[in-house]
């Protein structure tokens, strides 16, 4: 196999993994369902293999999985969504373009429980420079926009260049903390610091 997609937990009690692999020279999709294996469709070449960011998550109680970023066959990034209902079948959301960071890095997706908000932090490279970026969705993921850096981003440089790891939490209220730590930054630095900021959105940001 290729790629771990997911896992899916039925309301009976099944379970369902979401698999990547090559079959006759072609990347196909596969699902393992309650330990049986089955081949299905060959994936578009645009699919992400690696370097992707998985989330599983519910739809009207229905158990779905979402696949943001990454990077594809062919060693490209992809700045994509997909999003699947049994493991199988993967629809593309349609989206604005760069809506999400182009990366050739593993990405950061993260989600503020009460609101189903979701936000995804990548590297990206913007006028030969390699920074982080931020997108956000405020529809459970439907539609994506990008984040402002003055606001929703660390003011130090040297996060800027490099690659941390996010991950939201409250304390006793209804205020989100962002926590990033760790990465490397675009000159080979690894980093020791802990950044926490308040998680807000900025909607008038359109860069």
């Amino acid at each position: 196999m290729s790629a771990l997609l997911g896992g899916m937990v039925w309301p009976q009690g099944s379970h369902t993994l979401a698999l990547l692999g090559e079959k006759d020279g072609k990347l196909c999709f596969a699902t393992n369902i309650d330990g049986v294996f089955a081949w299905r469709e060959e994936a578009p070449k645009s699919f992400p293999v690696r370097n992707f960011s998985a989330q599983l998550y519910r739809s009207n109680n229905h158990p779905m999985l979402r696949v943001v970023g990454g990077v594809s066959r062919a060693g490209e990034a992809v700045d994509s969504v997909w999003i699947s209902s049994n493991g199988n079948d993967w629809i593309a959301l349609k989206l604005d373009s760069a809506a999400i960071p182009a990366s050739v890095e593993k990405g950061a997706l993260v989600a503020t429980p009460s609101d189903g908000n979701l936000y995804y932090y990548a590297t990206e490279y913007r006028e030969g420079v390699k920074r982080l970026a931020v997108s956000y969705s405020t529809d459970k993921g439907i539609t994506w926009h990008r984040g402002g850096a003055d606001v929703m981003l660390p003011a130090n440089p040297l996060y800027a260049g490099g690659y941390p790891h996010s991950f939201v939490c409250a304390f006793g209220s209804s205020t989100y903390n962002i926590y990033q730590f760790g990465g490397v930054s675009s000159s080979g630095t690894f980093f020791s610091e802990l950044w926490k900021g308040v998680l807000k959105l900025n909607e008038n940001n359109s860069n």
